[in-house]
């Protein structure tokens, strides 16, 4: 534990930043990859307590609809299908996991989704932290995310997100854990009409 205070993966958390995380380009930086679109983006209000360290932000995609989970604080839907892993209370065994799934992959990861009127292209950023065990139990515990018991609150998942390039630059798809609405919630009322949140947009 002391080690990874100081910024050191655990033995857990090296072995999964040596997996690719479907990184195909430079611009894929490596280490623990999170999608985020809300507070948690840069110059947001969570960004400077919860993202210290962060080596790497990136502008990025998902297939998913917004909704007004409080005032001033977004959740996202995201597509069953696309889902590559649920997140657990065992936060290294996810991350192995993760490693398994990404390295016993046969294709490349992929954004495409076929007929999808129900879904939009969310933007946002992809982070990425060095401290892998660490940062995902202190993102859980801000998103209230403690399965199977504990306060109700985001699921965290594994899915495919794109870095969006230049218009010349071939698109890079890693797979980034993400917080969202759980699978098993209704939806809180009407999703919203927009592709990027700010503040005081929900």
């Amino acid at each position: 534990m002391g080690r990874e205070r100081e910024g050191i993966a655990s033995p857990e958390g090296a072995q999964y930043l040596r997996c690719c995380m479907g990184a195909s380009s430079p611009r894929a930086a490596a280490g623990l990859p999170v999608f985020v679109y809300g507070t948690l983006k840069a110059g947001l209000r969570n960004h400077a307590s919860y993202c210290h360290g962060v080596t790497s932000v990136l502008p990025a995609e998902v297939w998913g609809r917004l909704y007004a989970w409080e005032p001033g604080i977004p959740i996202l839907a995201v597509p069953r299908r696309k889902t590559l892993l649920l997140g657990s209370a065992d936060v290294a065994d996810d991350l192995r996991r993760a490693q398994e799934l990404l390295e016993g992959r046969p294709k490349p990861l992929s954004m495409r989704m076929g007929f999808q009127w129900r879904w939009r292209r969310i933007s946002g950023e992809l982070l990425s932290f060095p401290d892998p065990v660490e940062r995902l139990r202190l993102l859980d515990a801000l998103e209230g995310f403690n399965p199977p018991t504990g306060p109700r609150g985001y699921q965290r998942v594994l899915i495919p997100v794109r870095i969006t390039n230049a218009p010349q630059t071939p698109s890079v798809v890693r797979a980034a854990w993400v917080y969202i609405l759980p699978f098993d919630e209704d939806e809180p009322g009407r999703a919203l009409k927009l592709r990027t949140w700010s503040p005081g947009s929900a």
